[in-house]
C-alpha cells in the first residue's frame, strides 16, 4: 500500500467511535504516528503507529520479546491478556488484518506486511485500541 500520512487513515470521528469517548484536540501527525487524546475520566492518550515495510519482522520479534519475557517471569505470570496468534485462531483478533497481538495497552495487527499499532499511554479497554487499528486497517 501506499505510504501515507497515518492520521488520514482514521479520521477524528472515526476515532471518537472506536474510542467511545469524545477527542480533545485534532489527532497530531508526526512522521508515521498519529497521537490521539480523547477524554475520560482522565484525558488518555493512544498512539497509532504505522511500519509501511517489513510488519511481519517486526511482529515476529515482538512476539518472541514477550513470550520471552513472560517465560522468564516464571509460570505464575497470568499472560491471558497477552494473544499474539493468527487472526482466524481467536475471535477477538479476527478483523481485517492477517495475523494480530492484543497485550493489555496495546494491540497490534499485520496485512501485506504493513503493521498497524496502537499503543496507549495509560490505562483504557482494549477493545479502543483493536477498534482504532481495525479502523485504520480498513482504508489499506
Amino acid at each position: 500500500p501506499k505510504e501515507r500520512d497515518p492520521c488520514s487513515l482514521v479520521s477524528r470521528a472515526e476515532a471518537e467511535t472506536a474510542l467511545e469517548a469524545p477527542l480533545a484536540k485534532d489527532p497530531v501527525v508526526d512522521g508515521d504516528t498519529c497521537t490521539y487524546t480523547y477524554t475520560g475520566k482522565l484525558p488518555w492518550t493512544i498512539v497509532l503507529k504505522m511500519r509501511w515495510r517489513d510488519g511481519y519482522p517486526e511482529f515476529r520479534e515482538h512476539a518472541n520479546l514477550t513470550a520471552g519475557v513472560v517465560k522468564a517471569l516464571g509460570p505464575d505470570v497470568d499472560s491471558s491478556q497477552d494473544k499474539m496468534e493468527p487472526a482466524a485462531s481467536d475471535p477477538a483478533l479476527t478483523g481485517p488484518w492477517e495475523v494480530a497481538y492484543a497485550g493489555p495497552f496495546e494491540f497490534w495487527a499485520v496485512k501485506n506486511d504493513v503493521l498497524v499499532k496502537a499503543d496507549a499511554q495509560a490505562a483504557m479497554k482494549q477493545a479502543h485500541a483493536r477498534n482504532l487499528v481495525a479502523a485504520a486497517m480498513s482504508k489499506l
